[in-house]
């Protein structure tokens, strides 16, 4: 699915859910739920506030829905509310001010299941190796262009950060993952056949 039929489709559901449609809300809850659980997890490393926290953001957008005033679109919104409550959680768990820049170890898969496909674990780690060369706060930006599909301007508004850092980030990455190619090129072309595998086999 596109990302513009994707939008359309996200704001069919967000204004089915506004009338009270369960079946919509369900339909989103099963689209974004693994996806979210697997970020909030890459933010704070700890699988049950990650799904305890976007059950709560979830459950939050139903008992609202009278009263939604969603700006961003429901993908970027959705992220943003998730990012905001899973630093939340560390600076209330780790009792200190942590932020986005001091995650020091943002995994790109967490899976405490064995992956069953070693092509796929393969792969995983090798991703892994590469990106988390990368400083915390550009993993995180990559990530959420080049495996979520986020524009830029979705990106700044997710981290609260402004576009152009959000470009300067993806310039400094692409030029940092060029170095890796073809290596580089090969895993992330191969990265769409066992995202899905990997994602389903998480937070189930």
């Amino acid at each position: 699915m596109s990302t513009d039929k994707n939008t359309t489709y996200d704001f069919d559901l967000l204004e089915k859910i506004k009338k009270g449609d369960r079946k919509s809300f369900e339909n989103l809850f099963d689209k974004y739920y693994k996806r979210l659980c697997l970020f909030s997890y890459n933010l704070q490393h700890n699988r049950e506030s990650a799904e305890e926290i976007v059950a709560d953001v979830l459950a939050n957008l139903w008992i609202k829905k009278n009263a939604l005033n969603i700006s961003l679109n429901l993908k970027s919104y959705l992220f943003k509310a998730v990012k905001n409550r899973s630093l939340n959680y560390l600076k209330t768990s780790h009792g200190s001010n942590i932020n986005l820049i001091q995650l020091d170890d943002i995994e790109l898969i967490a899976n405490e299941k064995a992956d069953n496909s070693v092509l796929g674990s393969e792969i995983r780690e090798q991703i892994d190796d590469i990106i988390k060369l990368m400083p915390p706060k550009r993993q995180v930006v990559f990530r959420l262009n080049r495996i979520e599909g986020f524009k830029y301007k979705e990106i700044g508004e997710i981290m609260n950060i402004s576009e152009r850092t959000v470009q300067n980030h993806m310039v400094e990455a692409i030029r940092f993952t060029s170095q890796f190619y073809p290596k580089f090129k090969m895993i992330m072309s191969s990265l769409m056949f066992f995202l899905a595998g990997c994602l389903s086999s998480l937070f189930i």
